[in-house]
């Protein structure tokens, strides 16, 4: 005779419902992380998307404003800063209780869509408050989705605004003074794009030996990953090399 009664079962089929759909949507983020880097922005949305649905699906409100988070920065990075600016208010306002590296990596999305968009006042705030968020050790567990975001993460990314705000030295100093504690083995893709956005700023203050060098590194790192985001970066710093070869 079991011991299992009806209730006990549902209780049963619902932990392993939540934990499948928990795991579905850690998976298809990684698949649109994985298509945002190939450069198919396409597919990037889409199983993002589904993540997010699935992130709905649990219930998780920090998971869904993470998720919120990886969209924004998808179509930011793809030419849609205002469509990237709605989705990163979103994520900051998706749960009354913000894990803060969540809030840090989701202040840092939105700070890059403000850079787009020409408004430097609201960028300079937003890097600010993410690089003090990014900095607590709040016990949550969700910050776990986000536990990459570091202080020196958020200044290395917000390192390409500057160029665009006509400040590449500034720039430059991010990028090496990022590269120089960077491990070796960790994140390879990060340090290629952080590479190719050096060889960028380079470009811009006209140091060609300081930008092929770092090019150089960056390349070696592209082809080993078939990372679209380093190569798309790559074309900048040479399209911006090629008229003083000339």
């Amino acid at each position: 005779m079991s011991c299992t009664g009806p209730q006990t079962k549902n209780s049963v089929s619902q932990v392993v419902l939540l934990a499948s759909a928990a795991s579905s949507c850690r998976t298809f983020r990684l698949y649109g992380w994985i298509s945002q880097d190939s450069g198919d922005t396409e597919a990037a949305v889409y199983w993002t998307n589904k993540a997010l649905d699935y992130a709905q699906e649990i219930g998780d409100y920090q998971l869904v404003a993470y998720t919120l988070m990886r969209k924004s920065n998808i179509v930011t990075e793809a030419g849609m800063p205002g469509h990237g600016l709605g989705l990163a208010n979103a994520a900051l306002v998706a749960s009354n209780n913000l894990a803060p590296k969540i809030r840090a990596v989701s202040l840092r999305t939105r700070a890059r869509a403000y850079s787009l968009l020409a408004e430097k006042t609201n960028f300079e705030r937003d890097i600010g408050e993410a690089i003090e968020y990014s900095a607590e050790q709040g016990a949550s567990p969700a910050n776990q989705h986000a536990r990459y975001c570091t202080p020196s993460y958020v200044t290395m990314e917000a390192g390409m605004s500057w160029v665009e705000f006509s400040k590449p030295t500034v720039a430059i100093e991010i990028f090496r003074d990022s590269l120089s504690t960077w491990p070796s083995d960790l994140q390879t893709r990060d340090r290629g794009l952080c590479l190719a956005r050096l060889a960028t700023a380079a470009a811009v203050c006209r140091d060609a030996e300081a930008a092929c060098q770092a090019a150089t590194e960056a390349v070696a790192i592209a082809r080993t990953t078939g990372s679209a985001r380093i190569h798309a970066q790559l074309m900048s710093a040479y399209n911006l090399l090629e008229p003083a070869s000339q």
